[in-house]
């Protein structure tokens, strides 16, 4: 029983910094959204309901569910880098 535990742990700790990575991106492109191009912004706009979805899946997820949140996560993350460097680009 301990060990179901100690992997509900692993999951919880690893799940919330996925979030905390994606956030952590989220944030930065939303501070500086207003110095973005308009092409910046839709993007964006196309982005955040993604993570909203995602920080909602991580709030339901079970230990079985982590692959696909590791996936989901990869591609999140990518979105939002190419965001993050066409904002420096301008």
């Amino acid at each position: 029983m301990s060990n179901v535990k100690a992997m509900q742990q692993t999951f919880k700790q690893e799940a919330a910094k996925l979030c905390a990575d994606l956030r952590g991106l989220a944030d930065e492109i939303r501070l500086k959204g207003h110095l973005a191009s308009a092409d910046a912004r839709d993007a964006w706009a196309k982005v955040e309901p993604q993570l909203q979805q995602f920080e909602r899946r991580v709030e339901h997820a079970t230990e079985s569910a982590i692959g696909e949140l590791r996936q989901a996560s990869k591609e999140l993350k990518a979105n939002l880098e190419h965001i993050r460097e066409d904002q420096h680009r301008d």
